[in-house]
This record gives C-alpha cells, structure tokens and sequence, in this order.
C-alpha cells in the first residue's frame, strides 16, 4: 500500500511540464486515481486548458474556456466575467508589470524586517542599498564608510 498525500497529487495534476514532476507513485498509479476519483482528471483537464488559454495570445479563447466550464467552476468563471478586458489585455500582450511588481515585493519585505526596529532613516539606508545592488558598478565599501560615519 503506497500513501499519496494530497500535495503529491495535486503537484502532479497542476504541473504541464511532466519533466519537471517526477513522482514515481503519482505515475505509477495514476490511472487507478483517475477511475476511482474521476475529480481529478477534470481538474487536470480544466488547468491545462486554462493555461493554454492564458499562454495563446489569442484572447477569444478565454470566452470560449468561460462557456466549456462556467457549470464546473461557476465563481471561478464568474471572476474572470467580471475582470474580462484586464485579463483579454494580459492575454495579447506580452510586456506585463511583473518587474515593477517584484520591486514593490521586495521593498514590502524590505521595510517590514527592518522599519518596526530601526525607524525611517535605517529603512532608506536599507532599502538603498537593496536596490542599488543590482546595478554595475555598485561598491558595497562606499556604502558600509558613509553608514559608518554617520
């Protein structure tokens, strides 16, 4: 008797690149998880189509995806009614906000580990150097004297 724990299995069914999951027992007894709970199949199903979707570049896909599943996930498909235009927009274009997104996280958790103990002049210090890391010709030792001297 082999155990399969729910995180196994829905890794596996929300996964497209199979190289990327390789999970003898979910493979091994897949198809006897299919027959017995044919849920999973259809999430399985309902997930690569949605994905394939979102990565079309074609946006009309996405009414055709509402119409295939608005019975099986109806608050799903009713989100994605309501936000429609955003989400046809992210569909055709490729440029998104993910970098500026990613600066926000980062400063977020930037000023959430240092700001509640070392007030507002540390948390500009910090989110200094964070972000001028990236750059070039950034040198740490400049930084770390003026820190030092002041």
């Amino acid at each position: 008797m082999e155990i399969i724990t729910r995180q196994e299995l829905l890794k596996y069914l929300l996964t497209i690149d199979r190289n990327k999951v390789k999970n003898s027992k979910v493979e091994k007894n897949i198809e006897l998880i299919y027959e017995k709970y044919p849920i999973a199949k259809k999430v399985q199903s309902l997930f690569k189509d949605f994905h394939d979707v979102m990565f079309s570049a074609s946006p009309n896909n996405l009414d055709e995806f509402i119409k295939t599943y608005q019975d099986d996930v109806t608050p799903f498909c009713n989100g994605l009614k309501k936000d429609i235009a955003p989400i046809k927009n992210a569909i055709s274009y490729e440029i998104n906000s993910g970098f500026v997104e990613g600066n926000n996280n980062k400063f977020k958790l930037i000023k959430r580990i240092v700001y509640g103990k070392s007030k507002l002049c540390n948390l500009l210090k910090r989110s200094y150097i964070s972000f001028m890391s990236t750059l070039d010709d950034f040198d740490i030792s400049t930084i770390v004297e003026d820190i030092l001297a002041s």
